[in-house]
């Protein structure tokens, strides 16, 4: 309705509108959370937009049975492809609270999950980031195994040099000994030729 100093009119049809876009879409605990003995990686590039990008999250955890949530971030920026959360004790069971803010709204996800064992050998990061070098056999790890050849090679190499060189001292230590146990009888034998004549 519009009003002036002569009165108020007629109401107008009402018209219904809507904003593009809703708050973001939490996603499945699977595509979510890898799970380390100490840590757990948070993937938040998997988190859904619907039409507000994300602006920040909030992340808290807390031990299973325990009512206090810890807050690791309270505004971790976007965009970002992970976020890991350390200093977990291996083999406990945990909540995670992650709040998503856009401008749409805010969306909370809330997660159980549990550290691997201390024995258990696991990634610290998504299977899609690839594989680290550590998590590769010994043999396969080229990293490891040039250093390990060339520093072999190189031992050899100063082995070998090490006992040519012994073995040439040797020889000639051998050949002077001889050259001096020579020069006696030679001289005997020339002084009794000498005394013949």
């Amino acid at each position: 309705t519009a009003s002036n100093s002569l009165g108020t009119g007629e109401p107008s049809t009402p018209v219904f509108a809507r904003t593009e876009g809703a708050a973001p879409m939490s996603p499945h605990e699977s595509a979510f959370i890898v799970p380390n003995a100490t840590s757990v990686t948070l993937i938040m590039s998997a988190w859904k937009i619907s039409g507000c990008p994300i602006k920040h999250f909030m992340v808290q955890y807390r031990p299973k049975y325990q009512s206090q949530w810890i807050l690791t971030t309270e505004k971790l920026e976007m965009p970002r492809e992970t976020y890991l959360l350390r200093h977990l004790a291996p083999d406990r069971d945990y909540e995670v609270m992650v709040i998503a803010h856009s401008d749409a709204g805010l969306t909370q996800g809330e997660y159980a999950i549990r550290t691997l064992p201390s024995s258990a050998l696991a990634p610290t990061s998504s299977p899609a980031f690839g594989k680290r070098e550590t998590d590769m056999p010994f043999y396969k790890n080229v990293a490891l195994v040039v250093p390990a050849v060339v520093s072999s090679l190189v031992m050899l190499v100063l082995l070998f040099a090490i006992v040519i060189c012994f073995r040439k001292h040797s020889q000639d230590r051998r050949a002077h000994h001889e050259c001096d146990n020579r020069k006696p009888c030679t001289d005997s034998l020339m002084m009794n030729d000498i005394s013949k004549q």
